[in-house]
């Protein structure tokens, strides 16, 4: 009896201890769920350290290139490699100077080119706020140009590991006017190349938080800036997650440009210029930002790249070395005669053709310079609305549409009917790519993938299915297309039409450049007798 009951005993104390370690799991789990908000803001955004007293603010990038200097437009350019003369301090943000689309206003092309994305705006590059929901400010720089905290402040938080918004750093300031009272709000520094600090550190205005890179989803250099308030329920805040884009079906560049969680984002954001611009100090001493001490012109005194006088023999003011750099030409594509010529170091400096209407970054000694100036003519061009060319540039399938829309002479549709579910109707390309699709130049499918590069294969079968050219599949004209692949056809066609030799290398899935795309537009306007 006696042996029973100790049994019993020790029984009831093995399950006293599982329902212990039940509770204490289920207490965990709690705690986790519901105390996790407290625990976030307790001890993950360091209140017990407290940011120095708000003295001012600086601009978290203090220079940038003369981007009107088209040899500084390279994305491979690093920071401490550039000129000391090639910088100007960072221009003043202007909403209203971003909407002059004008070539030949150079600050609002200094403008478009250090703030490519403004507040609240969205990817169409029409430089507008309010037209998406893009809720911070992107600054164009290059590689390794060193990011300032914009204020007194204390990390909260960093992050170095390949994210969409890629390596990033997050800076708590305390007790800062907004909005004519005192608040805590939250700058983000995003897509950096590294990260210079450590979370629950405090730090002082100016001082480096990390460098300028392309991580996470970027396309060029740039810093994604924005301030969040405190009533963000994260940072750096975003307005939608990715299930939103999966039930809706779209990318993440279709949401910001159809303003998806436009709303949340005002309410939970300040503007990040107007922010910085309202409380703007000058510069501390001693801040090493640029490679050596030199004193860099005001962008308000810059008198920018002066027009160059076609009969000059002399480099402008504030161009480049004396001694010539080569200049990055476009790969040259195997497929004579569409392949772009042999290409030599330029006669004179890149920096002498900094400015040429409509495009700054197109040398009138480029070896596609010809097909350039007569495919522009045509106003095929126009639809890029851009100041610069970006010959170098893979072409991408939305501006490659728009391109090859305007070089038929079609006129958008003004109420397109799109297949696409990632392209938005009011996108620029719609109107072009709805006749395009009723044509049957572009095929009808359920994503176009816009900012994808066009291939050359897809570049060919485009011009093919423009000029109705028939052609039946047969042997393979091409040393790297097998003869069974879906493009022998279009592509064999697209030789015949241009008299190529056989057995050449067309390299179908590489990119194409945007100066190879209109070397190949302008032999195919030539050959097929199009649009003489």
């Amino acid at each position: 009896m006696f042996r029973k009951r100790k049994k019993y005993q020790a029984a009831r104390g093995s399950l006293a201890q599982l329902w212990g370690f039940n509770l204490f799991l289920f207490a965990t789990f709690v705690t986790a769920y519901f105390g996790m908000p407290f625990l976030k803001t307790s001890v993950l955004e360091y209140q017990n350290v407290k940011s120095e007293p708000f003295d001012g603010t600086v601009s978290p990038i203090a220079y940038v290139p003369n981007w009107l200097d088209a040899k500084n437009w390279n994305k491979s350019l690093r920071f401490e490699n550039i000129p000391t003369d090639d910088f100007l301090d960072i221009p003043r943000y202007d909403a209203e100077l971003l909407l002059v689309d004008d070539q030949k206003n150079r600050m609002a092309l200094l403008q478009r080119s250090t703030y490519i994305t403004p507040y609240m705006g969205s990817y169409r590059m029409n430089f507008e706020e309010y037209d998406g929901s893009h809720l911070g400010v992107d600054i164009r720089a290059p590689l390794g140009t060193p990011v300032l905290a914009i204020a007194n402040g204390v990390v909260v938080r960093t992050n170095t590991r390949e994210t969409a918004d890629g390596k990033y750093v997050v800076v708590r300031h305390d007790q800062v006017p907004v909005g004519g009272s005192t608040a805590t709000i939250y700058s983000s520094y995003l897509h950096l190349e590294s990260v210079s600090v450590e979370p629950g550190t405090k730090i002082r205005k100016g001082s480096p938080v990390g460098k300028v890179g392309m991580t996470g989803i970027t396309t060029t250099p740039h810093l994604h800036f924005q301030i969040d308030k405190a009533s963000a329920p994260f940072h750096a805040y975003w307005p939608y997650s990715y299930s939103d884009l999966n039930e809706l079906g779209i990318d993440f560049f279709a949401a910001v440009n159809m303003g998806l969680g436009k709303e949340n984002a005002l309410k939970h954001t300040v503007h990040p210029m107007e922010f910085v611009q309202a409380n703007l100090v000058e510069w501390a001493a001693g801040i090493a930002v640029t490679p050596t001490t030199v004193t860099v012109a005001s962008a308000t005194e810059l008198p920018v790249v002066p027009a160059v006088d076609e009969e000059a023999e002399t480099a402008p003011k504030n161009s480049a070395p004396e001694e010539p750099k080569k200049v990055e030409e476009p790969k040259k594509m195997e497929l004579p005669p569409v392949k772009l010529p042999e290409t030599s170091k330029p006669e004179t400096d890149f920096a002498a053709e900094a400015f040429v209407p409509p495009f700054s970054d197109v040398p009138r000694n480029a070896p596609y310079r010809a097909s350039f100036d007569r495919v522009n003519d045509s106003g095929a061009l126009r639809p890029l609305e851009a100041a610069s060319f970006r010959p170098n540039d893979a072409m991408t399938r939305r501006d490659a549409a728009m391109v090859f829309g305007a070089l038929l002479g079609i006129r958008p549709a003004d109420s397109p009917e799109l297949p696409f579910a990632d392209v938005l109707p009011s996108d620029k390309s719609a109107g072009y790519l709805s006749v395009l699709v009723e044509r049957g130049i572009v095929g009808s499918t359920k994503w176009f993938r816009p900012r994808e590069a066009i291939s050359r294969a897809e570049a060919a079968v485009l011009l093919t299915r423009a000029s109705k050219i028939a052609g039946l599949p047969g042997k393979s004209l091409f040393s790297d297309v097998a003869d069974d692949d879906t493009r022998v056809a279009p592509l064999n066609a697209f030789s015949r039409s241009l008299r190529l030799k056989k057995n050449l290398r067309f390299d179908p899935n590489a990119p194409i450049t945007r100066a190879e795309f209109v070397k190949m537009l302008d032999t195919w306007r030539e050959r097929t007798g199009k649009l003489k």
